[in-house]
């Protein structure tokens, strides 16, 4: 019997603009109501959604690099290793482009528009990948619906993000092996039993605090690339204005060069015109 998840694997590695139509013609070809009903409700994806999936089934080098590069900035965050970050750092942008260029020939060779808002939406898409685990299993499930939002205090919101549920990958599995372990029955004392709660509390605070370090350090990251592009974009800016400058500067020369040509030419005529009335006294009067 044909389940959701390989109807929904099948669907969305189609092209954008055939997946409506492939979706209802699959979904009347499955005899289970339960999955045909399940089928007819798989939502088209956005184009960043779309671009992921491609990226995950057609180029998973470049989309794995991006995702591997995140799980080592998040063992860097949480060791506190700042010469590793700053390390990692070039190898995220470099990452990060990769991604982006593999996504416009993708879309290119579908015959895919892929204009810079969509380019937006798979930026931050990557780099909530990068920040989270779950995102980044989302993003390599290949049945991405949406654009995941850019990380920001606490995990990524993945409701709603993929077509089915996706199953815990390596990276979940090492986070939940290194979750702690929760505190044994206390004695039946009061003493005791109030010093376990305690320290279940501060447990959970701890853990609590980590993830909005990781967090906070994430959205650090976002705004320096954010930071950096704005830079590039700026020196661009001035060196076009200084050209324009340049420019403006040899139009001044030549417009007084201009200037001086025309008086030099008026008093040329005038010595002319005197020399005709020195010549031919009644020229000047017919």
């Amino acid at each position: 019997m044909t389940g959701l998840t390989e109807v929904a694997r099948e669907l969305y590695a189609l092209p954008l603009g055939e997946f409506v139509a492939a979706r209802n013609a699959r979904a009347k070809e499955i005899d289970d109501p339960e999955v045909r009903s399940a089928v007819q409700k798989l939502p088209k994806p956005s184009i960043a959604g779309w671009a992921a999936n491609m990226l995950s089934l057609h180029r998973p080098d470049v989309l794995g690099e991006v995702l591997d590069v995140g799980a080592d900035l998040r063992e860097a965050q949480e060791a506190r290793d700042g010469a590793a970050l700053r390390a990692l750092d070039r190898d995220r942008r470099d990452a990060l482009r990769a991604v982006e260029d593999a996504a416009k020939a993708l879309a290119g060779e579908h015959g895919q528009s892929f204009g810079p808002a969509a380019v937006t939406a798979l930026h931050e898409t990557m780099l909530a990948a990068l920040s989270d685990p779950d995102a980044a299993e989302a993003v390599r499930s290949g049945v991405l619906v949406a654009a995941l939002g850019p990380p920001g205090f606490g995990p990524v919101d993945l409701t709603g993000a993929t077509a089915v549920d996706v199953p815990a990958g390596p990276a979940r599995a090492r986070r939940a092996r290194r979750s702690p372990t929760p505190p044994k029955a206390p004695p039946p004392d009061r003493v005791a039993e109030q010093r376990a709660k305690a320290l279940a509390a501060a447990r959970k605070q701890a853990a609590r605090a980590e993830r909005d370090v990781a967090s906070a350090e994430a959205a650090v990251e976002t705004a320096r690339t954010r930071r950096d592009d704005a830079e590039q974009k700026r020196q661009a800016t001035e060196k076009h204005l200084a050209e324009l400058t340049q420019q403006v500067a040899g139009l001044d020369r030549r417009v007084t060069d201009a200037e001086k040509a025309v008086t030099s030419a008026r008093a040329d005529l005038s010595t002319a015109r005197a020399a005709v009335d020195r010549h031919d006294p009644g020229a000047g009067t017919s």
